[in-house]
């Protein structure tokens, strides 16, 4: 959009457009009400030092800035002589005196004429619109910049470098464009082939996503299968307690069977893997235990070091052996776990205490 604003401001002046002589400078600048009053003169002064550096007509005429404001400034429309490679060109230019002049730079724009065209590339005009960009604008100040060196700076620059140029022959414009169209092809190539490798592991990443999710679903399965099976037992282990823990008050003959129950009886393991596992660890913490005591036992001189050291090696070789089958045990016991993924069944009730 503001591409088209500048390339409409640049073939056309508004209608409404005042064409004024170089003695007239001043009545196109008052003519202007967009400019602050103390700025005029020198507005008409920056504009009549350049009149012998080159031949820019001025006039009053409307312009559009990009955010779509309209003012009435100052126009100056024609052409600027450079010497290129010891020849004279004179560059067509159009150049805005901006609302806030001389506190911001001017608009200075390239206009070919019909048969030109701007140079591709240039370091310092837009090829679409002919937008001049150059470290004098981009650095201007009010007390030491004007129209003048801006004319030198723009004269320097374009005879280093001309902005515009002959259009080319129908054959050329074709080489160019066949080139660009290969170059273009080439890169949209390996641009596909970089998209191709993204949406690869997009994929995979998406596979084993889904794979994830299957998992997780099947995990989410069993545990709910888990709590289910663990709510069962919760809901069998509340009824047992309220049969047997009620007895005194049903006047039930076994009322003090809660209180007579032992323990190491009530408690029985649920397999014969478990009854082992049991009678190692106990094994293990009664060696614990005896080792405690024989080592205060030496401490108090109650035994003699060699008994000592003989009990030890012979207590530890069987600590040992019990530690090494319940490690094996439990590894066998998971094993066989995770390949059933159940919950060890609870005795679902166990047998009423009955006192001999």
């Amino acid at each position: 959009m503001q591409q088209m604003r500048r390339q409409q401001q640049q073939q056309q002046s508004s209608p409404l457009a005042h064409q004024v002589g170089g003695s007239s400078v001043e009545k196109a600048v008052r003519s202007c009400d967009a400019y602050k009053p103390e700025y005029v003169q020198r507005i008409v002064r920056d504009i009549n030092d350049i009149q012998g550096a080159a031949s820019l007509e001025a006039k009053a005429a409307e312009h559009f800035s990009d955010f779509g404001e309209r003012n009435l400034l100052v126009e100056l429309e024609g052409t600027v002589p450079i010497n290129y490679q010891s020849n004279r060109y004179n560059i067509p230019m159009r150049i805005w005196i901006s609302k806030s002049y001389p506190e911001s730079a001017p608009l200075v724009y390239v206009t070919p004429k019909p048969g030109m065209h701007i140079v591709d590339g240039h370091k310092h005009v837009n090829r679409d619109d002919g937008l001049v960009s150059h470290h004098y604008l981009q650095g201007w100040q009010a007390s030491r910049s004007n129209l003048s060196g801006l004319l030198n700076a723009c004269k320097t620059m374009f005879s280093i470098a001309p902005p515009s140029e002959q259009n080319r022959t129908r054959q050329a414009l074709e080489i160019k464009l066949q080139e660009k169209f290969k170059k273009f092809r080439e890169q949209m190539k390996t641009e596909l082939s970089d998209e191709m490798k993204i949406q690869t592991k997009l994929e995979e990443g998406q596979r084993v996503l889904e794979e994830g999710l299957g998992k997780l679903g099947k995990q989410k399965d069993d545990l709910e299968a888990t709590i289910h099976e663990l709510d069962l037992k919760e809901t069998q282990l509340k009824t047992w307690l309220e049969q047997y823990g009620n007895a005194d008050e049903e006047g039930n003959p076994n009322s003090c069977a809660i209180a007579q129950i032992n323990l190491d009886e009530a408690i029985v393991p649920a397999d014969g893997l478990s009854r082992q596992l049991f009678d190692c660890v106990a094994e293990t913490s009664a060696i614990d235990d005896t080792l405690y005591h024989l080592d205060r036992a030496l401490s108090n001189d109650i035994i003699k070091l060699p008994d000592f050291l003989k009990e030890v090696r012979k207590l530890a070789r069987k600590q040992f052996m019990a530690k090494a089958l319940a490690l094996k045990i439990q590894e066998h016991q998971q094993k066989m776990h995770m390949q059933t993924r159940q919950v060890p069944s609870l005795n679902s009730r166990p047998p009423p205490y009955r006192p001999s």
